[in-house]
């Protein structure tokens, strides 16, 4: 079975090969998880959100608001992707005038809708019982207000601790696999260490940004085939944990 990772279901609705890979999971089975969800809502729902909040300010003028995007912390240029990703998407769905009436349909059910079209909901991984993403965006006047909720200095009640509990062979595997890592995962190793050590909670960046794709490649079976657009990181880590990548090929 196919198991769907963030980035494959980033370019599944979004990307330029999303039609190839949509194809793909609706003629195989396919599976996701509940924390993959989270991650999907906290990347491409908020920047949908974004998208819309900068349309706001730029009284619905689509250059203004893509300009605005770009100087919008210019140091996530992923973020500045996302939203452009989302304003081409609604392009393909229809005509311009449209756009609004396309975007708030999109942030309020439409987006969730296609995240799981084709995906096989009864064999959804929820073993980290993952809330990141909170609440459901809510209407503010104009806008909607929209974040993850997890942190380090205040954890929701998710299953996270015990899902490292019950993995505590791969969370080691991660923790002593630095030398298989490529320089910009070192950050996994130091993390999966401190976690192991009680020296650090596994909430907040220490879940969703340090050891993420971690988290992914352990819910995943090992007769899984973990489908990512991300081979880099996950080829290593799946190494050492002992799941496998999906393999068109094969």
């Amino acid at each position: 079975m196919l198991f769907l990772d963030t980035s494959a279901q980033g370019e599944r609705i979004f990307g330029e090969k999303r039609r190839e890979l949509d194809a793909l999971v609706r003629r195989q089975s396919a599976r996701t998880s509940t924390y993959v969800w989270e991650e999907f809502r906290c990347t491409f729902l908020r920047d949908a959100v974004l998208f819309h909040q900068l349309l706001v300010d730029a009284n619905w003028s689509v250059p203004d608001a893509l300009r605005r995007s770009e100087r919008y912390q210019p140091q996530q240029p992923r973020r500045q992707k996302r939203v452009r990703q989302v304003y081409y998407n609604l392009l393909d769905d229809g005509e311009l005038e449209d756009i609004r009436d396309r975007l708030e349909l999109l942030i309020e059910g439409v987006l969730e809708s296609r995240f799981w079209a084709g995906v096989a909901a009864a064999d959804t991984a929820r073993e980290t019982g993952c809330v990141h993403g909170g609440s459901p965006p809510r209407r503010e006047g104009d806008t909607y207000r929209f974040g993850p909720s997890c942190r380090a200095d205040k954890p929701p009640p998710c299953a996270i601790e015990h899902f490292w509990r019950s993995h505590a062979d791969e969370l080691a595997a991660v923790a002593e696999g630095a030398e298989h890592l490529p320089d910009d995962l070192q950050e996994a190793p130091r993390t999966a260490a401190a976690i192991r050590s009680g020296a650090a909670k596994p909430h907040g960046n220490n879940c969703h940004k340090h050891l993420s794709d971690c988290v992914i490649a352990t819910e995943a079976s090992p007769d899984d085939g973990i489908l990512t657009t991300n081979v880099r990181h996950f080829r290593p880590i799946c190494e050492l944990i002992g799941r496998t990548l999906y393999d068109s090929g094969s």
